[in-house]
C-alpha cells in the first residue's frame, strides 16, 4: 500500500500539472506577443485592452482545437489559467503605461471565460454530432462563429463596458456664437434636415448641455446664466464691446479664433456666407493683452494640451500662435492655447477652430468619439474646458485615453507583459521536472517485503557448494 499512495501522487502531479501549466503559458504568451506586436505593427498609439482583445477569439478557438483530444477537465483549466495570465501580462503593461485598471481588467477576464464557455459548448457539440470528422466540424463552427457579424462586437462590447461615458445627470445651459456651420448646414434648412448626422463634437456637446445658439453678441443676449462657446464668431464693434464688458463683469468664455481657417466649404469665395476670417476679433484679443499669428509648420501635428488635471492629445488644422503681450494671459501648448483671466470673468482662447472637424478627431464606426477608437481628443478638450469654466459635470475618467509614444518600437514594459507567461511556463517545467524525479526515487527504492528471489538468501558457500 505504501509503494503504490507514494507512486500514485508524483504520477499525477506529473502528468496532468506541468502540462496544464505549460499550456496555459504557451497560450498567455501568445496572446500577449500577438497583442504586442499588433501594437507595434498598426502603431496603435494608445493604452487600452483593443489589441489583445482583437487576438483573444481566434487564439482561444486554435487552443481548443489543440487541445480537443485532452479530457475536457484538463483542456479548461490549461486555457482559464492561460486567460488568467495573459490578463495578467495585459494589466502589467497598462499600468507601466499609466492606464493600470484592476476592475476592468477582471471584466476582461470574466468575458474570456465566458468565451472559452462558448467554445467549449461549440467542442462538445461537434463531438456529438460530427462522427469521425468532429474535428473538422468544430473547427468550421468555431470560425464561423468569429466571422459571424456582431459576435466578436458582442464580445468586446461585454469586455470593455459601455463604449460611450454615460449621460450627465444634469445639463447646465451653454450659449453658442458660431460663425461655422455647427448646427445649420451652408445650403439652409432643407439640408441640415437631410444631414443624415451632425458634427460629432455638436452631438457631444449636445449630450452635457442645453445649447442654446446666439445669432449676435448683445448684452441682452448674454445676459442668460452659463459660459459661452464662440468659435470663429461674424462680429461687429458693437458684439466686441459686449463681449469684453460681459467677460469683465463676470462671463466665462471659450474662444475659438483661427488665423488659418481651413473649414470645409462648397461655398464660392466672397460669398458673403463663407465662413468668416479671424480679422474682426483681432482688436479684442489685442485688448486683451494677446497677439494671434499663423504658427506655419506641420497643420496636422499632434499637441498635448494639460487641462484640469490630465493632458489631451488634439490634432488642430492649421492652427496659429497665442503670445502675450502684458503677461495677463497664462500661454499653453506652445501658444496653441491662452487662459486669461479678465476683470472678474475668465476668457480661454484656442488658436484653431478647424479642430471641431470630425475628420481631425473621430475614428470609425458608430462609437468614433469614444475612448477606444477616437484618433485624437478634439471634442473631449473642448468639453473639458467648458465644464471648467462653468458649472458642468466634470469629464468622465473612464473617457479618457492614455496616448503613448513610438508604439512601433518594442521597450522593457513588453518584458513585464510577457512575465507572467513565462512564470507560468517555468512552473510547469519545474513541476514537471521534480514529478519525473520523485517518479524516479519511488521506483528504485526497495522496500521489504519483496517476491522470493531465487538467489535471494543464500550464503557463499551455498554458491560454492553449488559451483562444485
Amino acid at each position: 500500500m505504501a509503494a503504490g499512495s507514494g507512486g500514485a501522487v508524483p504520477a499525477r502531479i506529473s502528468g496532468r500539472w506541468p502540462a496544464v501549466a505549460c499550456w496555459a503559458g504557451a497560450y498567455a504568451f501568445a496572446e500577449t506577443l500577438a497583442g504586442l506586436l499588433s501594437i507595434a505593427i498598426a502603431g496603435h498609439d494608445r493604452a487600452d485592452w483593443t489589441p489583445f482583445l482583437a487576438c483573444r477569439p481566434w487564439l482561444l478557438a486554435t487552443a481548443a482545437l489543440l487541445l480537443a483530444a485532452r479530457p475536457w477537465r484538463f483542456r479548461l483549466a490549461a486555457m482559464a489559467l492561460g486567460l488568467a495570465g495573459a490578463t495578467l501580462g495585459g494589466a502589467l503593461w497598462l499600468a507601466a503605461k499609466g492606464a493600470g485598471d484592476a476592475i476592468a481588467a477582471l471584466r476582461i477576464f470574466g468575458a474570456g471565460i465566458l468565451l472559452l464557455a462558448a467554445v467549449e459548448l461549440v467542442l462538445r457539440l461537434a463531438r456529438w454530432a460530427g462522427g469521425r470528422r468532429w474535428r473538422l466540424l468544430a473547427a468550421a463552427l468555431l470560425l464561423g462563429l468569429a466571422l459571424l457579424p456582431g459576435a466578436v462586437a458582442a464580445y468586446e462590447r461585454v469586455a470593455l463596458g459601455p463604449l460611450d461615458p454615460p449621460p450627465p445627470a444634469r445639463r447646465p445651459p451653454l450659449h453658442l456664437l458660431s460663425g461655422l456651420p455647427l448646427i445649420w448646414s451652408e445650403g439652409g434648412v432643407a439640408e441640415t434636415l437631410g444631414r443624415s448626422r451632425p458634427l460629432a463634437a455638436m452631438l457631444l456637446l449636445r449630450s452635457r448641455h442645453d445649447v442654446l445658439p446666439l445669432a449676435a453678441a448683445r448684452p441682452r443676449s448674454l445676459a442668460g446664466p452659463g459660459p459661452l462657446l464662440a468659435v470663429q464668431p461674424r462680429i461687429d464693434a458693437e458684439g466686441l464691446v459686449a463681449l469684453d464688458d460681459w467677460v469683465r463683469r463676470g462671463g466665462r468664455m471659450l474662444l475659438l479664433a483661427d488665423p488659418d481657417l481651413r473649414w470645409p466649404t462648397r461655398l464660392p469665395p466672397g460669398d458673403p456666407a463663407r465662413p468668416p476670417g479671424v480679422a474682426p476679433l483681432l482688436p479684442l484679443l489685442a485688448h486683451w493683452g494677446l497677439a494671434l499669428s499663423p504658427a506655419g509648420g506641420d497643420p496636422l501635428m499632434l499637441r498635448d494640451v494639460e487641462w484640469a488635471g490630465a493632458v489631451w492629445r488634439v490634432r488642430p488644422g492649421a492652427p496659429g500662435r497665442l503670445a502675450s503681450t502684458d503677461g495677463a494671459c497664462a500661454i499653453l501648448a506652445g501658444g496653441l492655447a491662452a487662459d486669461c483671466r479678465i476683470g472678474q470673468g475668465r476668457a480661454v482662447i484656442l488658436a484653431d477652430a478647424d479642430l471641431l472637424d470630425d475628420d481631425l478627431w473621430v475614428g470609425m464606426g458608430s462609437h468614433g468619439t469614444g475612448r477606444f477608437r477616437r484618433t485624437a481628443d478634439n471634442g473631449p478638450l473642448i468639453a473639458a474646458i467648458l465644464a471648467d469654466l462653468g458649472d458642468g459635470q466634470p469629464v468622465e475618467p473612464s473617457d479618457s485615453v492614455v496616448w503613448i509614444e513610438s508604439p512601433q518600437r518594442p521597450d522593457r514594459h513588453w518584458l513585464l507583459a510577457l512575465l507572467p507567461s513565462l512564470l507560468l511556463l517555468a512552473a510547469g517545467l519545474v513541476m514537471g521536472r521534480r514529478g519525473i524525479h520523485a517518479a524516479v526515487v519511488t521506483k528504485s527504492s526497495q522496500t521489504y517485503p519483496q517476491a522470493m528471489h531465487r538467489y535471494k538468501e543464500r550464503t557463499v558457500a551455498d554458491f560454492r557448494h553449488r559451483r562444485e
